[in-house]
């Protein structure tokens, strides 16, 4: 996983655009997963 990250950021350090990204990536599929939980929960 880190050495894919390291070959996407090609000057060396780790990019926090990208981190922002998967960040909002993670809370998109979270909310998703939640809704559809509260769906399953009626």
């Amino acid at each position: 996983m880190w050495s894919w990250l390291n070959k996407r950021d090609c000057e060396g350090y780790f990019s926090l655009s990208f981190m922002l990204e998967h960040l909002a990536a993670v809370n998109c599929w979270l909310s998703l997963y939640a809704k559809y939980k509260q769906l399953l929960m009626y």
